[in-house]
């Protein structure tokens, strides 16, 4: 499909538009509390990382080389940083904006609970 770049466009197309909504309703409290995000994706990354780069060193796994770019760091393929990165990121920004009360302010969260509401009250 993308031949070399599959896992790159794949992986990109699959995290950037969350990452992108929780920006577009969440900025303001992933702004404030930038530092306890970035120690969380820092240390969550370079473990996955590690760990991911001992794994395939060792043979648990491979990730094919007609779908991937070639680029390495320490033995790792860049599309898996990247995948751990972005994977990281999309679940710290949602735990910061559930736990901050953005995510209750959506639209479609109100009209799930108000759902949620009404059925349980009929249901007694």
């Amino acid at each position: 499909m993308f031949d070399q770049y599959t896992y790159l466009v794949l992986e990109l197309a699959w995290g950037v538009p969350i990452l992108a909504i929780e920006w577009l309703f969440g900025a303001r409290e992933l702004l404030r509390t930038w530092r306890v995000v970035a120690l969380c994706f820092v240390v969550s990354t370079l473990y996955l990382c590690i760990a991911d780069a001992i794994a395939i060193h060792i043979g648990i796994w491979t990730l094919s080389p007609t779908r991937t770019i070639g680029v390495t760091v320490a033995g790792l393929p860049v599309e898996e940083a990247i995948f751990f990165a972005v994977t990281n990121l999309m679940v710290i920004q949602g735990f910061v904006l559930f736990g901050t009360g953005v995510t209750a302010r959506l639209p479609a969260v109100i009209h799930i609970r108000q759902l949620v509401a009404r059925f349980s009250t009929h249901r007694r």
